[in-house]
């Protein structure tokens, strides 16, 4: 089973902006406050909710 990782493209108002690796044609998008780390733009992190906070692995 592969893993979707996804780049920090840029923050904009309080949402951090995510580009699927490596084709970077897809996004998502969310809030700086529910996430459980803070990130840098070109970060490459794994994305997984639970119980409403976002949990990014790198």
């Amino acid at each position: 089973m592969s893993l979707t990782k996804y780049t920090l493209d840029r923050i904009e108002d309080g949402y951090a902006v995510f580009l699927k690796y490596p084709e970077e044609e897809e996004q998502i998008i969310i809030l700086q406050s529910a996430m459980n780390k803070p990130v840098q733009v070109g970060d490459r992190v794994q994305i997984e909710e639970t119980d409403g906070t976002i949990i990014l692995k790198f």
